[in-house]
């Protein structure tokens, strides 16, 4: 059982109050490292390889860190789109645990220096999804275009204290 362009939205507000049109849901991975690379990567790897892949690989491949507000950004590239067209919503997906700490971790986002934190999770002893979701561009306050999110558009992850 699967669903795929699903939308609810509500009147509140000022984006994603109404008929939200044609749309498309699109999968991409990091290409790079972004501006921030503060978790150790493994051995050898750069920060955006270990959290490329579409299936998670477990421990074959991750970047760890023990300290307070690290982050890690990395930049995605959305091919084939025209740079003006608007995207309704960025989704954040990761599979993240504690290694010996407990520690809360939240997603980033950030737009030539303007970053946002999305939310805060738990991290748990075993890997575990964690998703948040922004339809607001945390620079402009409106919707995102393509040639900002391929162009300076940054998203990642931090740690955070830890937060029963």
């Amino acid at each position: 059982f699967c669903i795929d362009d699903i939308a609810i939205n509500d009147a509140s507000g000022t984006i994603n109050n109404s008929w939200c049109g044609n749309g498309s849901i699109v999968c991409i991975h990091p290409y790079a490292n972004g501006s921030i690379n503060q978790f150790t990567p493994m051995e050898g790897t750069q920060n955006f390889e270990n959290v490329d892949e579409t299936s998670s690989d477990g421990d074959a491949t991750y970047n760890s860190s023990y300290a307070l507000e690290d982050t890690d950004l990395f930049k995605f590239k959305i091919d084939g789109v025209d740079e003006q067209t608007v995207i309704n919503a960025v989704s954040v997906i990761t599979q993240a645990k504690f290694l010996e700490q407990p520690l809360n971790m939240a997603h980033v986002i950030s737009i030539d220096g303007v970053t946002e934190e999305l939310s805060n999770f738990k991290l748990q002893n075993g890997y575990v999804n964690q998703a948040s979701c922004t339809d607001v561009n945390p620079k402009t306050n409106g919707k995102f275009t393509v040639g900002e999110f391929n162009n300076s558009l940054e998203i990642g992850y931090r740690t955070k204290d830890y937060v029963e």
